[in-house]
Protein backbone atom coordinates (compact mmCIF):
# COMPACT_ATOMS: atom_id res chain seq x y z
CA UNK A 1 0.00 0.00 0.00
CA UNK A 2 1.29 2.91 -0.92
CA UNK A 3 2.08 5.98 1.61
CA UNK A 4 -0.41 9.04 1.11
CA UNK A 5 0.75 10.88 4.23
CA UNK A 6 2.10 14.46 3.92
CA UNK A 7 4.84 15.94 4.91
CA UNK A 8 4.86 17.94 7.74
CA UNK A 9 6.41 21.56 8.55
CA UNK A 10 8.85 19.97 10.99
CA UNK A 11 9.58 16.93 8.48
CA UNK A 12 10.28 19.55 6.38
CA UNK A 13 12.79 21.40 8.15
CA UNK A 14 14.52 18.25 9.27
CA UNK A 15 14.96 17.09 5.70
CA UNK A 16 15.70 20.78 4.72
CA UNK A 17 18.57 20.55 6.79
CA UNK A 18 19.72 17.16 6.35
CA UNK A 19 20.54 17.73 1.93
CA UNK A 20 22.00 20.26 2.97
CA UNK A 21 24.29 18.62 5.14
CA UNK A 22 23.94 20.86 7.95
CA UNK A 23 23.08 18.21 10.42
CA UNK A 24 26.47 17.01 9.88
CA UNK A 25 28.11 20.12 11.34
CA UNK A 26 27.18 19.14 14.83
CA UNK A 27 29.08 16.79 17.09
CA UNK A 28 26.95 13.62 17.80
CA UNK A 29 25.78 14.73 21.21
CA UNK A 30 24.95 18.17 19.65
CA UNK A 31 23.09 15.94 16.81
CA UNK A 32 21.01 14.39 19.10
CA UNK A 33 20.07 17.27 21.02
CA UNK A 34 18.83 18.77 17.64
CA UNK A 35 17.17 15.83 16.78
CA UNK A 36 15.18 16.05 20.32
CA UNK A 37 13.78 19.44 19.83
CA UNK A 38 12.57 18.58 16.17
CA UNK A 39 10.97 15.04 17.57
CA UNK A 40 9.35 17.89 20.42
CA UNK A 41 8.43 20.32 17.73
CA UNK A 42 6.57 17.43 16.13
CA UNK A 43 4.80 16.18 18.74
CA UNK A 44 3.37 19.59 19.66
CA UNK A 45 2.77 20.30 15.78
CA UNK A 46 0.72 16.99 15.75
CA UNK A 47 -1.12 18.33 19.50
CA UNK A 48 -2.05 21.48 17.63
CA UNK A 49 -3.37 19.53 14.78
CA UNK A 50 -5.78 17.04 17.24
CA UNK A 51 -6.75 20.21 18.96
CA UNK A 52 -7.62 22.09 15.78
CA UNK A 53 -9.41 18.70 14.32
CA UNK A 54 -11.55 18.57 17.72
CA UNK A 55 -12.42 22.05 17.95
CA UNK A 56 -13.44 22.81 14.72
CA UNK A 57 -15.53 19.58 14.44
CA UNK A 58 -17.18 20.71 17.68
CA UNK A 59 -18.74 24.42 16.31
CA UNK A 60 -22.02 24.47 15.96
CA UNK A 61 -22.56 24.63 12.04
CA UNK A 62 -18.29 25.46 11.36
CA UNK A 63 -18.72 29.16 12.26
CA UNK A 64 -15.20 29.53 13.47
CA UNK A 65 -13.13 28.72 10.07
CA UNK A 66 -9.50 27.50 10.13
CA UNK A 67 -7.97 30.95 9.87
CA UNK A 68 -10.35 32.05 12.43
CA UNK A 69 -8.87 29.21 15.02
CA UNK A 70 -5.42 30.04 14.21
CA UNK A 71 -5.60 33.46 14.71
CA UNK A 72 -7.45 32.77 18.35
CA UNK A 73 -4.87 30.08 19.30
CA UNK A 74 -1.65 31.32 17.95
CA UNK A 75 -2.00 35.07 16.83
CA UNK A 76 -2.11 36.72 13.58
CA UNK A 77 0.58 36.24 10.98
CA UNK A 78 3.12 33.46 12.74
Amino acid sequence: MADNKQQTAVDFIFDELASKNLLGIFTYEQFKQVEEILNQAKEMQKEQMIDFANAYSAQDQYKISAKDYYKENYGGNK
